[in-house]
């Protein structure tokens, strides 16, 4: 049986599957109470650089705090998704 390109590159790649079964049959994640995986995942006190950040609710109090301390003022601006998904 003469094997298509395709079909003998696919043949191929799943040869060099290991055969170990072992590795599926077996948990890749301890089970762990959700309590411990919740303090492993959390931000630790200091992890989170942008509580220290002194954010003002409205950018015309931004504009005005810029303006006594003599600082520029970032304004960022985009339309869409904040996850860039439109």
């Amino acid at each position: 049986m003469m094997l298509l390109p395709r079909q003998a590159l696919l043949a191929l790649l799943l040869s060099t599957l290991p055969l170990n079964t072992s590795v599926i049959s077996e948990p890749l994640l301890k089970e762990r109470p959700l309590k411990a995986w919740r303090e492993e995942l959390s931000l630790k006190k200091g992890e989170a650089p942008w509580e220290s950040i002194p954010w003002l609710p409205t950018f015309s109090q931004g504009i005005l705090v810029a303006g006594e301390k003599q600082k520029p003022l970032l304004l960022w601006v985009m339309n869409g998704h904040p996850l860039g998904c439109t």
